[in-house]
């Protein structure tokens, strides 16, 4: 189940990747396959002949965000 977070971007050791949150739909009939490893930090969806979906999900992976702005003093 999704997890709620908070990320203040103004304290000093806050990172951002360009990867959180990207979702690589990998293409069973591919001729050249794209492992996983390429694109670290990605969450990687695989369809097997049966129909079932395999997911590769990084520790952190947002769901969806927004954006809260409070103005102080």
């Amino acid at each position: 189940m999704p997890q709620p977070f908070v990320h203040k971007v103004h304290e000093p050791r806050y990172t951002e990747t360009w990867v959180e949150g990207m979702v690589v739909l990998h293409n069973p009939r591919a001729r050249i396959k794209l492992a996983p490893e390429m694109i670290l930090g990605a969450s990687h969806e695989f369809l097997h002949p049966d129909g079932r979906i395999m997911s590769l999900v990084p520790e952190f992976h947002p769901l969806f965000s927004q954006t809260e702005i409070k103005i102080g003093d």
